[in-house]
């Protein structure tokens, strides 16, 4: 399934039924078969996402792709073995569990969240990139953004939510710091496969899941398994995705590599972003054709609670270490500067 295709459709069932892989061959099919007899170096590549994963799968394989063309004439790149490849393609809170400070770099819950070009600019002029970097190094990883689920990802969710209380004792699909922030307002939180995720809302083993984006969600069957769909969501600015490069590859890539590198990453960023916000509104409205589901904004008192769990849940990361305490502090000024304090940050700064 294409993201692309979708701009090209007008109806739920069109949406769903008309997307093909238009967009690119397979990686392995762009590169030369004998590249071993031409001396090209093999790299890995691999992902969380298959191909059969709306949206983000189809963004892997397009990443892969574009490496593989951009680096031809040196490397080959091959599918690799989760935790094993030179290359990785996969959301930044992948890594919270290991080290929650790799958040501020993927979704920040609630109002603490920086929009997708406030993040870019962070990173790049704001001094973030260097503080991700030394985040990173321990792990033997060198990161580079590459790629946004953009913002309103929306919370889905079999039943009418009002407060925090209609979600205390409740499972809820979540992920990254929004675990943490739904644990705290007494709900349990659940990791779930993306194709786990309709089933679980329609035989109520969960009640809400927050993931992707909109046009995601749809291509997943959401709106037929959800009763409501509440616009914004725990993470409301989105979640950011990196290309990890092994650190020992990184340290042996001469400049011109490490810019295609980072020119392929920042061009999958500014696509990635451009069609979250070109497909947000067209996936909501076909939801909305092709189903009962009732739209809305997320309650005021749910999101004042999600605010209050995410200002206490980023003040116990941001004193964990004295890296994080600089993360934090700088995050925050950043995100000040851009837009100004929020109640959120003035009350934890």
């Amino acid at each position: 399934m294409d993201r692309r295709t979708f701009l090209r459709t007008t109806t739920a069932v069109a949406a769903t039924t008309t997307m093909v892989a238009d967009s690119a061959a397979a990686p392995e099919q762009q590169i030369s078969a004998p590249a071993i007899l031409h001396g090209l170096r093999e790299l890995s590549f691999s992902s969380p996402w298959s191909r059969d994963v709306p949206v983000f799968g189809d963004m892997a394989a397009d990443l892969e792709m574009r490496l593989g063309n951009a680096l031809a004439d040196r490397y080959r790149i091959g599918k690799g073995a989760q935790g094993e490849s030179d290359l990785v393609f996969a959301p930044v809170d992948a890594r919270v569990a290991s080290e929650p400070g790799f958040a501020f770099f993927g979704a920040m819950p609630g109002t603490l969240g920086m929009q997708p070009h406030d993040l870019q600019a962070w990173l790049a002029v704001g001094g973030g990139q260097m503080l991700w970097d030394d985040l990173s190094a321990p792990h033997g990883w060198k990161p580079l953004l590459a790629g946004h689920s953009g913002s309103q990802p929306g919370l889905w969710a079999n039943d009418p939510l009002e407060s925090s209380r209609d979600l205390a004792g409740q499972a809820v699909a979540v992920s990254g710091l929004g675990r943490r922030v739904m644990q705290a307002m007494g709900a349990t939180p659940r990791e779930m496969a993306p194709v786990e995720l309709a089933s679980a809302l329609s035989e109520r083993r969960i009640v809400a899941a927050e993931w992707g984006n909109p046009l995601a969600a749809l291509l997943l069957g959401l709106p037929h398994a959800a009763s409501h769909l509440y616009r914004g969501g725990i993470h409301s600015a989105g979640t950011a995705f990196a290309l990890h490069v092994r650190a020992p590859l990184w340290e042996s890539l001469g400049a011109s590599d490490r810019a295609i590198l980072e020119g392929v990453a920042a061009t999958m960023f500014a696509l990635s972003t451009a069609e979250a916000r070109a497909h947000r509104g067209l996936a909501i409205d076909s939801a909305a054709q092709g189903s009962s589901l009732v739209i809305s904004d997320l309650p005021e008192a749910i999101a004042a609670s999600i605010n209050r769990a995410a200002r206490d849940v980023v003040a116990d990361v941001a004193s964990r270490s004295v890296d994080n305490t600089r993360i934090y502090d700088s995050y925050v000024a950043f995100a000040q500067l851009m837009n100004g304090p929020t109640p959120q940050q003035t009350a934890i700064s």
